[in-house]
Parts: structure tokens; C-alpha cells; sequence
């Protein structure tokens, strides 16, 4: 038995096979956080397993600006990607919002000393973390 938990929806998926397949919760340029409970009747046991469906990407540096390569093939072709840079406090050593853009290239030239993230998102509800 697998529960999968998404949002407020909860799916049950059934299997006598310990291998199934979760790939129709995963769809391209949609985000997804699921938490898997494995119940295993034999033993009693269960186990569980968050996964996460997101955007990563790769960050590289020319001379003149921060360009992001987004790595998985799910999100690539995706128009309504957003992308906030964050950058530390040097008294608080928190993150604070610097930038919210759309673009895969931005300058680095006010951001290069300061110790900063990008994060990216496509529904405000996952911009957690």
C-alpha cells in the first residue's frame, strides 16, 4: 500500500508488487511534493519517503552576468518559471528577497560580493524553503 499526499489531495495506490510506477503524479512544468507511507502487513512496519518534483538547475557565471540552466527535463520548456534571487544579510545572516525575475540571465555585477541564492518556482505555493 502507498498513501501519497499532495496539497490537500491523498491518493491510494494498491500494488502486490513492491515495484509500481508514480510517474503519472509527476507531470511536466508542474510542481509536486509527495509524501509516500510504504505499510508493509508482514512486518508492521511503516516507512516514508518525500518526493520532490521541482525545478533544479545549474548557476554559471560569464563576465557580465549570472545565467541559470534549469537541468530537469520537466521543467525546461515551462513559460510560467520564476526565479527570485536572495541574498544574505551581513548582520543577521539571513536570506532576504533581492529580485524576482522570469529572464534565465541576469547581471551580476551588485550581486557578486554578497553571498547569494537563487530559488525557482511556478506556483507561489511552493516557494517554501
Amino acid at each position: 500500500l502507498c498513501i501519497l499526499q499532495e496539497d490537500k489531495h491523498t491518493w491510494v495506490v494498491e500494488s502486490t508488487s513492491k515495484q509500481f510506477s508514480l510517474s503519472q503524479y509527476f507531470s511536466p512544468c508542474r510542481e509536486a511534493v509527495l509524501l509516500a507511507e510504504y505499510e508493509d502487513p508482514e512486518v508492521e512496519d511503516v516507512q516514508n519517503l518525500t518526493i520532490v518534483h521541482s525545478p533544479r538547475f545549474n548557476l554559471t557565471l560569464n563576465d557580465t552576468h549570472i545565467i541559470i540552466e534549469v537541468d530537469n527535463e520537466d521543467f525546461r520548456a515551462c513559460e510560467d518559471l520564476k526565479y527570485e534571487l536572495q541574498c544574505k544579510n551581513t548582520k543577521s545572516e539571513e536570506y532576504r528577497s533581492v529580485l524576482n525575475f522570469t529572464e534565465s540571465a541576469i547581471s551580476k555585477e551588485d550581486y557578486m560580493m554578497m553571498g547569494c541564492r537563487v530559488r525557482a518556482w511556478i506556483e507561489e505555493n511552493f516557494m517554501s524553503g
